[in-house]
């Protein structure tokens, strides 16, 4: 891994095979869908180890994985942004911020921290890490799709005069700060919606697996979300996504004439 964790590890979960999540035992388990640093490091780590366990091993690694992933996110996140509506005084604040993550694939730390000179209106992008505080000090751009654009106007209309940052902190008082976590209006969400096992990191699989099934190419992708490879790792993940929509779209050719309505 490329970054050591400097928190303490509370609780890991693993799926079981029956639609249910399994909490491990101290100590009996890597890190799994626990925190945000490792969850690129943990896709690279399964993608290595399935090329070298045998065939029915891998399978069944996959369809673990590959069922979360294939998880109707779009539904989940309209439950739960709607939950935190109902229960979050910071409601608004919080589905704002699973949107854009979902719509851009950033991760929730970058997502904080940034500021609306960040934006560029009439470049269509979005500029993430600029603050020079992504891991390896990254920084990167994300053209604007036309959910994101959208969104981002609405949030702009809203905006805090006295803030630089889409997501100022409500307790900033005269120094202007961002708001440092919205873990609490989750915890209320999660209750309230049912959906216990939701988290920030959905939202990026959510960008990436849309992404593939509309056919952007692995390289764009891996540009738009920071990873390094070129596109090797989501093409290894999320390529059964492309194949599978690839074959939705071959069930509509026609071959003989179609009368349309005019």
């Amino acid at each position: 891994m490329n970054r050591i964790y400097q928190g303490k590890v509370t609780a890991v979960e693993i799926p079981d095979g029956k639609d249910e999540w399994k909490k491990l035992d101290d100590g009996e388990s890597a890190l799994w869908q626990h925190h945000e640093l490792f969850q690129d490091d943990v896709n690279y780590l399964l993608a290595a180890f399935a090329t070298l366990v045998p065939t029915s091993c891998e399978d069944d690694i996959w369809k673990d994985y590959q069922a979360a992933i294939e998880r109707s996110w779009e539904t989940e996140i309209d439950k739960i942004c709607g939950a935190a509506l109902e229960v979050s005084k910071n409601g608004r604040e919080f589905s704002d911020y699973v949107l854009l993550m979902a719509y851009s694939g950033a991760r929730r730390n970058e997502a904080l921290r940034l500021k609306w000179a960040d934006m560029d209106w009439q470049g269509g992008q979005l500029t993430i890490g600029a603050d020079g505080l992504n891991k390896g000090r990254e920084i990167r751009v994300v053209d604007l799709n036309q959910k994101l654009k959208e969104h981002l106007q609405e949030m702009s209309k809203c905006r805090a005069p006295d803030s630089e940052f889409l997501f100022p902190s409500p307790q900033r008082g005269e120094k202007d700060a961002h708001a440092k976590t919205f873990m609490e209006s989750l915890r209320l969400a999660r209750k309230k919606s049912g959906l216990a096992n939701f988290n920030f990191h959905d939202c990026r699989h959510f960008f990436i697996s849309y992404c593939v099934m509309s056919g952007i190419d692995y390289m764009t992708i891996a540009r738009w979300v920071g990873h390094k490879d070129g596109g090797v790792l989501i093409g290894k993940v999320y390529g059964h996504l492309n194949n599978e929509h690839a074959k939705v779209q071959a069930a509509r050719l026609q071959f003989s004439p179609v009368l349309v309505a005019v």
